[in-house]
C-alpha cells in the first residue's frame, strides 16, 4: 500500500522441529520479515525452555563488557563490525581458527572468556594491591616531611592550649587557656634540632599521631578532636605537595593533619577512633632519625613504582594479545577480538528470546509470527538460506480479529516525517498515515512563521551540507542532524519561499522590480499606478508607509485562518477515506458529511469573505466591513446585518446567512444522536463472543482438510473395499481420537493467542450509556474545537510577526542606529554582535519554538480529525537490526 496505509500483514502459524529450532531462527533473524508472537506472555520466566541459554549468554555479555571496560582503561580501542556480511565472515573465520563446529563456538568462548576474566582479576587485584601500597608509601613520605617541617619551624616556646569545651563560662575559659605546657629554652640561643626536640617531648611525655585526610572533611575532623579530647590535643593541617590519585580513578585533594597530645593510653585510643572514624592512615612518627627514613621510604616508592609500571605494560601486552584476531583475517580492519566475541553472544541471546516466544510441543515448536509476506514467498526465502525446510510448515490464519501491526515501508527521506507521527502515536492498521501529508505541510507551516530569506537561506544551506557531506558526518556530533536532513533541507526550502512571500531579508526589504506606487516628496501622497502587480511578494513600498505593520498583521491573520482551515478540511476528509476503506458507514453519513458541512458553513463561508473582500475594490479602506465583526453579527442578529452587504444584495445575503446558520445547528443533533441509536439497535439484533465464530470455522476446516487426506490416502494405497470396511471400525475409532487429540492442541494454542494478545484486541461490545458518552465528547470536542483550532492556527501569524520584528530590533539597535553606523571599522566590530544574536537567537531559539509550535498544529488541530493512533509497530526479528543497535 506504500506510505499512506500500512502494508498488507498475515498471521502465520509455524510449527518447526526443536531439533532444527535454532538454524530456523537464525534464518528468520537474517530475512527480517518476521514478528513473531509472545505466545509465553504470562508464564514464568523460569518455566520458558531456554532461560538457561539467554541467562548464560548474559553472562558471558557481562564478562566481556568487563574485559572491554579494562581493556579501555588501559588505552586500547575496540572497534566493532561495520555490516552483516563481514560478521558472518568473523564467525566464519573464528570456526576454523577453533577448529569445531558453528554450534562449538559458543562453548569456546564461554571458556576462554571465564580464563581471561580469572586472570585479569587476579592481576588487577595484584595492581590494586601494589598501587594502594605505592599510595601508602608516598602518604607516609609526605608525612614524615611535613612533621619535619612543623617541627623545625615551631618557637623555642612551644604553648599548646587546653581548649575548654564549647560550653563552659568565659570565666572557665580564661582559666583553661592560662594552662599550658611551656619548655623553657630561654637560657640557650642555640638552635634546636628536631632529634633534640624529641627529646625535649619525652620529657615533657607529649606525643603525636599523623596521618592523611581528604580536605573536605579537616575542618570537622579539628571540632571533632577537639570535642573528643577536651581540649588536650592539638591538632594542625598542611596541604600535601603531590597528588595522590587511586588506582585508575579520580585524585582527590588531601591534607597531612598531626595531633599533638599528652601521652596516655585512654586519651590516645580516643584520638585514634577519631581518625579511623575518618577513613583516614595514621602513620607512627619516628622518635629518633626523620630523614633516614623518609630516604628509605623513597628507595621503596621508586621499587614500587617500578614494578607497577612493569606489570602495567605486562597486562597491556596482554589484553592487546586478548583483542587481537588471527592475522590471517581481516588484517586492515583493526576489529576487536572482544566486540566479536559480544556481538556473537548478542546474536545467540536474540534468536533465544525469539524462541521462547514459542510452545513447545514434545519434539516441536509451534508459534505464530506476522509478515508482511506470504507463507509461499518465506518458504523461498529459506530456501536460499538452506534452511531445513522439512522441518517447518507454515498456515496461514485468516479467520481471526487480532489488529494486525503497522508496517510502513520508509527510507532516510520518509523516516523523520514518520518518526514525528510514530511520536505522537502509531498509526493503526490500514488507518490513514498522516506522514504523507506532513511531508509537505509539516515544512510549509514552518515556512509560514519563519519566513525570511536570509534565515531561510541559511537553514536551506546548512541542509544541503547535512545532505551532501551525510557519509562523513556519520561519526561527528553532527550525527543526529544528518539522520534529519531532508527536513532541515525541506524546512529551509519552505522558509525561504514564505521570505520572497513576505519579502523579508532580516527586516531588509528586497525590490528586484519597481514598486506599483508612487510618493510624492512633497505632499507624501501616494498614488497606485494603474495596471500595475508586483509580480513576487509584498511590494517593498508597504514596508515605508505608516500603516507597515497593520497591513503585515491583517494579510498574515487571514492567510493563517486560511491554511488552517484547508488543513483541517483534509483532516476531516480523511476520515471519509478511512470510513469508506473500513466500510463504516455510520462514520460516513452521519460523522463525515455533518462535521465539513459544519466546518464550510461557518469558516469555509468566512473564507468566502475573506477572498471576496481583498478583490472587492473599496475607494476608501474605511468603507470595507471587518470580516469578524461581520461574523459576530450574522450570528447574534440570526443572520441579519446592520452594514453592507459583502457577496450578495442585502436581502439575498441574509437569506444564505439564515441558512448556513440552520445547516449548522442541524449538524450538530446529527452527530450526536444518529450514530449511537443506529449502533443500540444493532447489538440487540446479534450477540457473539468475539473470536467464538472463528475458533468454529477454524476447527470444522481442520477436519475437512484431515478427511480429504483420509480419502486420498487411501486411493493411494488401493484398499479393497471389503478390507477397508473390516478396519472401518477400528479404524473409525483411532481417526476420533486423533482428531479430537489434534481439535484439542490447536485450541489450546488459539487460546494461548488470544491470551497474549488480549491487551491488543481490546473489547467490541460497549454498552448504549458507553456509545452515548463516547458519541458525547466526540461531539462537543468537534464543536467547540473547529472555534479553538481555527484560533490555534493564528499562531502562524504571532510566529511570523515575532520573528520579523525580532529582526528588525537585531538590525536596528545594533547597526542602523549605531553613530558609528558609516564608519567601516564600527560596522567591522559591531557585525560579530549583529551575527551573534541573528545565530543564537533567531536560528536557535525561534527555528526551535516555530519547529514547536509547528509539531503541535499537526498532533492536535490536524490529527484528531481523523487519527486513533492506537496501533503498534511492526518489530521484525532481524539479526542485522539487532547488531547495528549494539554497535551503537
Amino acid at each position: 500500500m506504500g506510505i499512506f496505509r500500512s502494508e498488507d500483514m498475515n498471521l502465520i502459524k509455524c510449527v518447526m522441529s526443536k531439533d532444527s529450532a535454532f538454524d530456523i531462527m537464525e534464518a528468520f533473524g537474517e530475512l527480517g520479515v518476521a514478528d513473531f508472537i509472545d505466545l509465553n506472555k504470562h508464564e514464568q520466566v523460569y518455566d520458558l525452555p531456554f532461560t538457561k541459554q539467554i541467562r548464560r549468554c548474559n553472562d558471558i555479555i557481562r564478562k566481556i563488557d568487563f574485559l572491554i571496560e579494562v581493556c579501555q582503561s588501559h588505552g586500547i580501542e575496540q572497534r566493532s563490525l561495520s555490516s552483516m556480511a563481514d560478521f558472518e565472515e568473523a564467525k566464519e573465520a573464528l570456526r576454523e581458527e577453533f577448529k569445531t563446529s558453528k554450534y562449538a563456538v559458543f562453548d569456546k568462548i564461554e571458556k576462554e572468556c571465564e580464563e581471561k576474566e580469572s586472570f585479569i582479576n587476579d592481576q588487577t587485584k595484584n595492581i590494586k594491591d601494589m598501587w594502594h601500597n605505592y599510595n601508602y608509601l608516598r602518604e607516609y613520605c609526605e608525612v614524615l616531611k611535613k612533621v619535619s617541617t612543623f617541627l623545625l619551624n615551631s618557637p623555642n616556646n612551644v604553648r599548646i592550649s587546653r581548649f575548654s569545651n564549647c560550653g563552659s563560662d568565659p570565666e572557665d575559659r580564661k582559666k583553661s587557656d592560662d594552662n599550658f605546657f611551656k619548655v623553657d629554652s630561654e637560657s640557650s640561643n642555640e638552635e634546636i634540632s628536631p632529634e633534640g626536640y624529641q627529646a625535649q617531648n619525652k620529657i615533657l611525655n607529649l606525643s603525636y599521631l599523623a596521618g592523611i585526610v581528604e580536605r573536605d572533611e579537616v575542618e570537622r575532623m579539628k571540632k571533632i578532636v577537639f570535642r573528643a579530647s577536651r581540649g588536650n590535643a592539638l591538632i594542625h593541617s598542611m596541604p600535601i605537595d603531590i597528588e595522590i590519585k587511586e588506582y585508575l580513578g579520580q585524585s582527590k585533594l588531601k591534607d597531612v593533619y598531626i595531633i599533638t597530645f599528652q601521652e596516655g593510653e585512654t586519651l590516645r585510643a580516643k584520638l585514634e577512633r577519631v581518625c579511623d572514624s575518618f577513613n583516614t592512615d595514621h602513620y607512627q612518627v619516628p622518635n629518633d632519625d626523620i630523614r633516614n627514613k623518609i630516604e628509605h621510604i623513597k628507595d621503596k616508592i621508586k621499587e614500587t613504582e617500578y614494578l607497577i609500571n612493569t606489570t602495567n605494560n605486562e597486562m597491556r601486552a596482554y589484553l592487546c594479545k586478548v583483542c587481537k584476531l588471527k592475522e590471517t583475517y581481516l588484517v586492515n580492519s583493526g576489529i576487536s577480538r572482544l566486540m566479536l566475541y559480544k556481538l556473537i553472544s548478542e546474536y545467540d541471546k536474540a534468536v533465544y528470546l525469539n524462541l521462547n516466544k514459542l510452545v513447545p510441543k514434545t519434539s516441536l515448536f509451534q508459534g505464530y509470527f506476522w509478515s508482511a509476506r506470504g507463507s509461499g514467498e518465506i518458504l523461498q526465502k529459506l530456501d536460499h538460506e538452506e534452511c531445513y525446510l522439512t522441518e517447518i510448515q507454515f498456515e496461514d490464519s485468516m479467520n481471526h480479529k487480532i489488529p494486525p501491526p503497522t508496517f510502513f515501508r520508509t527510507n532516510a527521506f520518509l523516516d523523520p516525517f514518520q518518526e514525528i507521527v510514530n511520536t505522537y502515536g502509531i498509526p493503526c492498521y490500514k488507518e490513514a498515515n498522516p506522514a504523507l501529508f506532513t511531508i509537505v505541510t509539516f515544512p510549509f507551516l514552518f515556512g509560514v512563521m519563519f519566513g525570511d530569506i536570509g534565515h531561510g537561506t541559511i537553514l536551506l544551506l546548512f541542509g544541503a551540507i547535512l545532505c551532501l557531506f551525510s557519509g562523513s558526518l556519520e561519526n561527528t556530533a553532527l550525527k543526529d542532524m544528518v539522520n534529519v536532513r531532508y527536513l532541515i533541507l525541506l524546512l529551509g526550502f519552505f522558509a525561504t519561499f514564505c521570505g520572497w512571500i513576505y519579502n523579508d531579508f532580516m527586516s531588509i526589504p528586497v525590490e528586484l522590480y519597481d514598486s506599483c506606487y508612487t510618493i510624492n516628496s512633497k505632499t507624501t501622497e501616494v498614488a497606485l499606478k494603474q495596471d500595475c502587480v508586483y509580480p513576487i511578494g509584498i511590494d517593498p513600498s508597504w514596508y515605508l508607509g505608516k500603516n507597515e505593520l497593520t497591513f503585515a498583521n491583517s494579510l498574515k491573520m487571514k492567510l493563517s485562518v486560511i491554511f488552517g482551515i484547508a488543513q483541517m478540511s483534509l483532516g476531516i476528509f480523511l476520515k471519509a477515506s478511512n470510513a469508506v476503506y473500513f466500510k463504516k458507514k455510520l462514520e460516513l453519513y452521519f460523522e463525515f458529511i455533518p462535521q465539513i458541512t459544519l466546518l464550510w458553513c461557518i469558516f469555509g463561508y468566512m473564507i468566502t469573505l475573506i477572498i471576496v473582500k481583498w478583490l472587492s475594490p473599496y475607494p476608501d479602506s474605511s468603507q470595507a466591513p471587518a470580516i469578524i465583526a461581520y461574523m459576530i453579527e450574522m450570528f447574534l442578529n440570526f443572520g441579519a446585518i446592520s452594514g453592507n452587504a459583502i457577496i450578495h444584495s442585502q436581502g439575498i445575503n441574509e437569506a444564505l446567512h439564515v441558512l448556513l446558520l440552520m445547516v449548522s445547528l442541524i449538524c450538530i443533533p446529527t452527530m450526536l444522536c444518529v450514530k449511537p441509536y443506529l449502533l443500540w439497535r444493532d447489538m440487540k439484533k446479534s450477540h457473539h463472543e468475539p473470536g467464538e465464530i472463528e475458533m468454529q470455522e477454524f476447527s470444522r476446516a481442520k477436519k475437512n482438510q484431515y478427511h480429504r487426506f483420509e480419502e486420498e490416502e487411501d486411493k493411494q494405497i488401493g484398499i479393497p473395499g471389503q478390507e477397508k470396511e473390516e478396519i472401518a471400525g477400528f479404524g473409525k475409532r483411532a481417526h476420533e481420537q486423533a482428531d479430537d487429540f489434534g481439535h484439542q492442541e490447536s485450541d489450546a494454542l488459539k487460546e494461548r493467542l488470544y491470551t497474549s494478545v488480549a491487551d491488543i484486541m481490546g473489547e467490541d461490545n460497549h454498552a448504549i450509556s458507553e456509545i452515548a458518552i463516547h458519541q458525547l465528547i466526540e461531539t462537543i470536542e468537534f464543536v467547540l474545537g473547529t472555534i479553538s483550532n481555527t484560533a490555534s492556527y493564528l499562531r502562524l501569524w504571532a510566529l511570523s510577526l515575532a520573528h520579523s520584528q525580532l529582526a528588525a530590533v537585531f538590525f536596528e539597535k545594533v547597526l542602523e542606529e549605531s553613530f558609528v553606523m558609516a564608519s567601516p571599522i564600527g560596522l567591522f566590530l559591531l557585525f560579530p554582535l549583529f551575527a551573534t544574536a541573528t545565530i543564537g537567537v533567531l536560528m536557535c531559539m525561534d527555528a526551535m519554538e516555530c519547529f514547536l509550535h509547528t509539531l503541535r498544529l499537526h498532533w492536535v488541530e490536524f490529527q484528531n480529525k481523523f487519527f486513533k493512533g492506537t496501533g503498534y509497530k511492526f518489530k521484525g526479528f532481524s539479526l542485522s537490526d539487532e547488531l547495528q543497535m549494539r554497535n551503537n
